[in-house]
């Protein structure tokens, strides 16, 4: 089975969650592409992305939430990528029967998202899955990985989440 992963962080580097999560999605043999890297300035090579989606079975997406949604970078390489007449529409059946997975990691705590169903916020990219033909699987969250933390902390919480990311891969 092949595995690609999607960092939509838009600074890797200075990530202390999402940068341990790829480590060890690379460590059991998952393609790894950083978009912070590949589309500076936000300019995607659609041809290499749409190419390296073609060879996946199953597409892993790893950000942290921003603002109640995907980073600017990764929703920018979506409109990009998941094009008309590959991703949907006319001869746009290109993703069709992939596994899809999210990997969101939260900087709030879980309570403070009590008053709205977090489910409601990941609608959009259940949808975009939908319409591509994709095969949902559920998303990895993890809540709470706020600034206050200490660094050992994050990196406890980070590698549970990536054991908890690699188990929903297998499973598949």
């Amino acid at each position: 089975m092949n595995i690609l992963a999607i960092s939509g962080h838009p600074n890797l580097k200075n990530s202390q969650a999402n940068s341990v999560i790829l480590e060890h999605l690379a460590k059991e043999g998952v393609v790894v592409r950083k978009l912070d890297e590949l589309a500076p300035n936000f300019k995607v090579n659609v041809a290499e992305e749409q190419a390296a989606l073609l060879a996946a079975d199953v597409i892993v997406f790893v950000f942290p939430l921003y603002w109640f949604s995907v980073p600017a970078l990764l929703k920018q390489w979506i409109d990009d990528v998941f094009a008309y007449g590959f991703a949907f529409g006319s001869g746009g059946s290109k993703l069709s029967g992939k596994s899809i997975i999210f990997s969101i990691t939260i900087g709030g705590a879980e309570e403070a998202y009590k008053e709205l169903a977090f489910s409601d916020l990941l609608l959009p990219l259940e949808r975009m899955a939908i319409f591509s033909e994709m095969k949902w699987q559920d998303p990895i969250l993890s809540f709470g990985i706020g600034r206050e933390l200490s660094a050992e902390k994050i990196a406890e919480i980070s590698e549970e989440h990536a054991t908890r990311l690699i188990e929903a891969i297998r499973s598949i």
